[in-house]
């Protein structure tokens, strides 16, 4: 099965809303799910709204805190794999969410859309969306004519739900029966609005957090560019070699990087060099860097030679004390300038 960040056509098997607020009259639960039958223009907008959320740069592996069997986690593997629950469980799921956000008056009414759905080359997954007032749907109540249960279902209108060219602000996705060597159990965008209260979504409601913390992801991001550049290197002339390392400097040099957007200014063999080293350690797409790790990193170079021969140094000897003065069929040259040499003591 292939990760559901590679996942490019979805429907939607089943889908059910529910009204949260932090102002009266606040929960407000659906008492059966949305017959899509009748509104396959919905099915429609929902699909879009989880292929946008996957693909989404922002959009981060994740794990709950809380063991399987309890809280959402369970809740969610429970209505993947019995999909007969889906009132009861996400009556559940929204009730959480309804309880993460409390009276906060920051935090923006909205519809909780609790889907099952189905990639092409995907086992289902569930989708867990927070929809603020748009321009395309708006939830209103209506009554099952033959089992007399209310139920939230869209009525097409201007202001209601985002359209699909906007972006969502907080989702989930959970794939309770990963494949082996699959990590993504768990993907969340949780974007963080100036003045919200942070992490109400994910810490609060769901209970998780990201799989990898700043200091983890830069590292790894450093050690991933480095070695595809070191690969590269080999069949890259010298300039070639100058330009990449400006590349990774300069992306280094910033405070976050769309991994999508840098690789798309390099040229197609780097790309695809880089994109394979960073897939290898699964690197989310966007990265918030740790400053200090960052200048560790940047404070010094460090190469190994033939022989065993490790070179360290600072950054700014390069093209002064330490010179790559050419480069041929049988290797570099390198020349080191220097007033001193003498070995140093072990530490």
């Amino acid at each position: 099965m292939r990760e559901l960040t590679d996942v490019s056509e979805v429907s939607i098997e089943s889908a059910i809303l529910h009204k949260v607020s932090p102002h009266e009259p606040g929960l407000e639960l659906s008492s059966r799910d949305i017959p899509l039958d009748q509104t396959r223009q919905f099915s429609v907008f929902l699909a879009g709204h989880v292929i946008n959320g996957l693909n989404d740069s922002q959009t981060r592996t994740a794990h709950f805190l809380m063991q399987t069997h309890i809280g959402v986690a369970k809740l969610c593997e429970d209505l993947v794999l019995q999909p007969t629950r889906l009132v009861t469980a996400s009556q559940r799921i929204a009730k959480a969410l309804q309880g993460a956000m409390g009276n906060d008056e920051r935090i923006a009414p909205g519809a909780l859309v609790v889907a099952v759905c189905k990639g092409l080359t995907t086992t289902p997954f569930l989708a867990l969306m927070k929809l603020d007032p748009g321009e395309v749907f708006r939830p209103e109540w209506r009554t099952d004519p033959q089992t007399s249960k209310r139920y939230l279902s869209p009525r097409e209108m201007r202001n209601a739900l985002p359209t699909v060219n906007q972006r969502l602000q907080k989702c989930a996705f959970v794939n309770p029966k990963p494949s082996p060597g699959d990590r993504e159990r768990l993907l969340i965008l949780d974007r963080q609005a100036h003045g919200m209260p942070a992490n109400f979504f994910t810490e609060g409601f769901l209970q998780a957090e990201p799989m990898y913390d700043p200091a983890t992801l830069t590292r790894a991001f450093y050690i991933a560019v480095q070695t595809a550049r070191n690969k590269l290197a080999e069949t890259l002339s010298p300039e070639q070699v100058t330009r990449l390392d400006d590349a990774i400097t300069g992306v280094t040099s910033g405070e976050s990087v769309d991994v999508n957007e840098w690789l798309k200014n390099l040229p197609r063999e780097q790309r695809t060099e880089i994109r394979s080293q960073l897939e290898d350690r699964q690197i989310d797409p966007y990265i918030t860097f740790d400053p200090e790790v960052l200048e560790r990193l940047h404070r010094k170079e460090r190469y190994e030679a033939d022989n065993g021969v490790v070179i360290q140094f600072d950054r700014q000897a390069v093209g002064t004390t330490v010179k790559v003065q050419s480069r041929d069929k049988e290797g570099y040259r390198i020349v080191i300038d220097t007033d001193k040499w003498s070995r140093r003591s072990a530490p």
